[in-house]
């Protein structure tokens, strides 16, 4: 899971791996489609924002995993406390990690 996000993860899936040696391949965030991108802290589990990490299920969850698009949202006026996590710094870019599988056998 990437933090801080209530329902973003890393996979790599489908993948040949090496007959020998080993091989590296780029890994993508994936939005879990189960909960509001609300990007607000209550809803955000981890040390930035302390959160639950469960939010109610809303008209604006998608109900399906696809590539996530991150943080896009900035905080606004209403927000003093700064709970409601914009782009800067959290947003990224995907892919989002590099994963290398060694043949050990």
């Amino acid at each position: 899971m990437r933090i801080p996000t209530n329902d973003t993860s890393v996979s790599l899936n489908s993948v040949e791996l090496p007959r020998f040696g080993q091989r590296t391949y780029v890994a993508l965030a994936y939005d879990a489609g189960t909960e509001a991108n609300d990007q607000n802290c209550a809803n955000i589990p981890g040390p930035r924002c302390e959160g639950e990490g469960v939010s109610a299920p809303g008209d604006s969850d998608e109900g399906f995993v696809h590539v996530s698009d991150g943080f896009h949202e900035l905080g606004s006026a209403d927000d003093p406390d700064n709970e409601i996590l914009g782009p800067m710094p959290y947003d990224w870019n995907n892919p989002v990690a590099e994963v290398t599988v060694r043949r050990i056998r």
